[in-house]
């Protein structure tokens, strides 16, 4: 793991990472982020299980484009065991 609270981390996934409300997998809204976004990293992680797959989950602040300063829970890896936010 190489993500940090207090550093940056960059969305790593061209289907876009959602950042939602709860640290989970559910039907709330979500928002879509960017593929290459930077990220603060606030809080976390909390890991959710899905499918009897742990998935750890960071609250981030987007630091870049029309999302800027938007916030909320971000997975760290999608459902297959792939990294999709990595840490700088």
């Amino acid at each position: 793991m190489n993500i940090h609270v207090g550093r940056e981390a960059f969305v790593n996934n061209p289907l876009k990472n959602n950042l939602r409300p709860f640290p989970q997998i559910d039907n709330r809204p979500f928002i879509e982020i960017e593929d290459q976004t930077t990220v603060l990293v606030l809080h976390g992680p909390i890991e959710f299980d899905h499918n009897g797959r742990a998935i750890p989950y960071w609250i981030v602040r987007v630091l870049e484009g029309t999302l800027k300063n938007a916030a909320g829970w971000m997975a760290e890896v999608n459902q297959s065991g792939t990294d999709i936010l990595i840490g700088l």
